[in-house]
């Protein structure tokens, strides 16, 4: 006779990741709260290794999921201190068959989980394998010096680097991956200090998701309000999320659940506006992940209204605009003046995120040139970005440059371009052909003790997943949960409002890295 099994899982967020996987296999949830309330009042187990499992006590380092039907092993998830030290060596393989592979694949984005590489192309595959070995180099054709290599941004220090050329430091940033995440979280857990705060997330879409996820794992979140149009998936993501997470009715312009510490918007950009006047009127802040010219202008019409009403506004919250301004003022923190501003960006980010590009790349763009903004002709340039990316055309466009223009004053150049996939614009395919790959470059030169200088910065990563780790990192700031703000009431731009080099390291922590290229001699 067979023997059954159960498969065990040391991990750091076990009740979690049952959830997770109880909606993932169709399992059911295991709760043993009359046996845990029995083992309390017989004093068999202390206060301390329990917790509240939305409403029924629970052990609070274990938690299980099982198969109804009893043909599937258990699966069995424990606590543990340590991090996660190297790749998982067991996987759960689910077999659905070839005609649901795509529906099965949405579903899990919505439950949270996040897309890696579709094994059935190869070429993406062996991309993904090159990429989990090093980044290759970002090369712009018409930039000022060729760029041969790639390392990972650390935090400046204090005093100037000594080498003019490329900037280090003896501090690395915090080491990346789920492990990381997990300990730092654990660690923060058990502070008494970390306040307790309530967020109110506008949206499910795939950066939302991806919001949602980071925001429940976050220490000091203590209540998750999700709130979008279609309640089922709604309740199905929360339901995954665990206790944190609760749906809430409520659309924007109406006014904010009693008890709300920060706003956050993933919803298109058009409804961005309204959001924040909701937060404005209850004065709460609110973090946008709008990164259109539209969505933008609106919301920065709102900054007389923030500062009358002394909240802090954070707005384009995402990939680029976001860590792009982020990793902008890093460089320009590095030196004495800056001439120069270019940011490229590749990716889209679900179907939104599609229309806000092809929105973005329609009109003539606005430059910045000799320091005066002007209408500048429609402009392309071919520019690298990291596999599985690759060289594409770019166009210049309007976007993220009002907020970058009034983050740094006086700028002489500033151009912001955007990659749109050949497939795309020719309508040949549907969807998205890089498989939610995106990418950032961020260019800034300026000037260092009298010489001319240059840093070129980038991230390669899925777009949904950097802009949702983004959107959730400023949000934990605005709720009073992460470091202080450089700005007081209005809205502001990232590259205004956090310090670089903190934001930076929490987005390491969180699974997100940039790097800094390095130039060469021509050869």
């Amino acid at each position: 006779m067979a023997i059954t099994v159960q498969v065990t899982f040391d991990c750091a967020q076990p009740h979690q990741l049952a959830r997770f996987w109880a909606a993932a296999l169709e399992y059911e949830y295991e709760r043993h709260g009359e046996f845990v309330q029995s083992l309390l009042d017989a004093g068999r187990i202390g206060a301390e290794h329990v917790i509240d499992d939305d409403g029924e006590p629970a052990f609070s380092d274990v938690a299980a999921c099982h198969d109804p039907d009893g043909r599937g092993p258990r699966l069995f998830f424990q606590k543990v201190p340590e991090a996660k030290a190297t790749k998982n060596r067991v996987h759960l393989d689910l077999h659905v068959g070839p005609d649901r592979v795509e529906a099965e694949a949405q579903r899990l984005r919505e439950l949270g989980a996040t897309f890696l590489v579709d094994e059935r192309r190869p070429r993406l595959a062996r991309d993904h394998a090159r990429r989990s070995g090093g980044q290759r180099a970002l090369r712009r054709l018409t930039q000022r010096a060729p760029v041969s290599s790639c390392r990972e941004i650390v935090p400046a220090s204090p005093g100037r680097p000594r080498d003019r050329r490329r900037h280090r430091s003896p501090c690395p940033l915090p080491r990346q991956g789920r492990g990381a995440d997990h300990q730092r979280r654990v660690a923060a857990a058990g502070r008494p200090d970390v306040s307790m705060s309530s967020v109110l997330l506008a949206g499910l879409g795939e950066v939302g998701i991806r919001a949602a996820r980071q925001l429940v794992e976050t220490p000091g979140i203590e209540r998750l309000l999700v709130a979008t149009r279609d309640e089922r998936r709604a309740g199905e993501i929360c339901a995954s999320l665990g206790g944190t997470a609760r749906q809430v009715a409520w659309q924007p312009g109406d006014d904010l659940p009693v008890g709300v510490d920060a706003v956050v918007s993933a919803l298109p950009a058009e409804l961005d506006a309204r959001a924040v006047d909701s937060a404005l009127r209850a004065a709460v802040p609110a973090a946008i992940a709008a990164d259109t010219s539209a969505g933008l202008e609106a919301v920065r019409a709102l900054d007389g209204a923030a500062v009358d009403a002394g909240v802090v506004v954070a707005a384009g919250c995402g990939l680029a605009p976001g860590l792009s301004c982020v990793l902008a003022r890093h460089a320009a923190d590095l030196f004495d003046s800056v001439d120069e501003i270019r940011i490229a960006r590749c990716g889209i980010a679900g179907d939104a995120s599609e229309r806000a590009v092809r929105e973005e790349l329609r009109p003539i763009p606005d430059m910045v040139r000799a320091g005066n903004r002007r209408r500048g002709p429609r402009l392309g340039e071919l520019v690298w970005f990291p596999e599985p990316l690759g060289a594409r055309d770019c166009q210049i466009v309007t976007a993220g440059g009002v907020l970058l223009e009034q983050a740094f004053e006086g700028l002489d150049r500033l151009t912001w371009s955007l990659a749109e996939s050949q497939q795309r614009r020719l309508g040949l395919r549907r969807g998205d052909p890089d498989d939610g790959w995106g990418a950032i470059r961020v260019e800034v030169f300026g000037r260092r003790e009298g010489e001319a200088v240059s840093v070129v910065y980038g991230v390669v990563d899925r777009t949904a997943l950097a802009a949702g780790v983004v959107l959730a990192a400023t949000a934990s700031r605005l709720a009073g949960l992460g470091g202080a703000l450089r700005r007081a009431a209005g809205v502001h731009s990232l590259a205004a409002l956090v310090e670089p080099v903190e934001f930076l390291a929490d987005l390491a922590t969180r699974g997100v890295r940039a790097a800094v290229f390095e130039g060469a001699p021509a050869i």
